[in-house]
C-alpha cells in the first residue's frame, strides 16, 4: 500500500504525490480512497478507490535511477517494432497508454523515432496519431525521470530523447 507523501506514477497522469487517505460514502457504500495530487503544473487531484483493483493497478511506485539507466540501455528497448497498419497501431497506442509498462512505452517511442527519421529521409512526416502518442508517452515517462533524477522538465525530456535516439 502506498503511504501519504509518497510519489507514485498514476497511469497517463504521470507522477503524483499521495496527499491523503480518505473515507467517503458513495451510493450508500463507505469506501477508502487515495487522494493523489499531480506534481505537474496543473495541480490536478485524483481520487482512487482502494477497493477498485483496476484503478489501483494504474498506480506504480517510482523506479530508481539505476533501474532507469538499465532500462534505457536495454537492447529490448532499442528495437523497432513499427506496426505498418495504422488502425492496428492506433489500437496498440490506446492499449499501451493505460498500461504503464515502461519498457513497452520506451520501445514504442524508439520505434516512432526510427520511423520519423525514415519518413524525414523520404521528405514525409509522421501521422498525427503517431505525433500525439509520442508527445503523451514522452510526457508520461519524462515526468518520472524528472522526479527520480532531479532534473528540470526540459532536461528530463532531453535525457529521454538522447537515450532513445535511433
Amino acid at each position: 500500500m502506498f503511504q501519504v507523501d509518497e510519489l507514485v506514477v498514476y497511469g497517463v497522469h504521470g507522477v503524483c504525490r499521495v496527499k491523503e487517505m480518505q473515507e467517503q460514502v458513495v451510493n450508500k457504500v463507505r469506501q477508502q480512497y487515495l487522494v493523489l495530487e499531480s506534481t505537474g503544473k496543473s495541480g490536478s487531484q485524483f481520487m482512487v478507490p482502494i477497493q477498485n483493483t483496476a484503478a489501483m493497478s494504474r498506480l506504480t511506485a517510482l523506479i530508481s535511477k539505476e533501474e532507469w539507466e538499465n532500462l534505457l540501455a536495454s537492447p529490448a528497448v532499442h528495437t523497432s517494432n513499427w506496426i505498418a497498419d495504422e488502425n492496428k497501431r492506433k489500437q496498440s497506442y490506446r492499449e499501451l497508454a493505460g498500461s504503464g509498462c515502461r519498457e513497452t512505452l520506451l520501445q514504442t517511442i524508439y520505434s516512432i523515432y526510427a520511423h520519423r527519421t525514415a519518413q524525414k529521409a523520404l521528405g514525409k512526416r509522421l501521422h498525427m496519431c503517431d505525433e500525439n502518442f509520442l508527445h503523451d508517452a514522452e510526457k508520461m515517462l519524462s515526468s518520472e525521470i524528472e522526479a527520480v533524477l532531479g532534473l528540470s522538465a526540459p532536461e528530463a525530456l532531453d535525457y529521454l530523447r538522447t537515450s532513445l535516439s535511433a
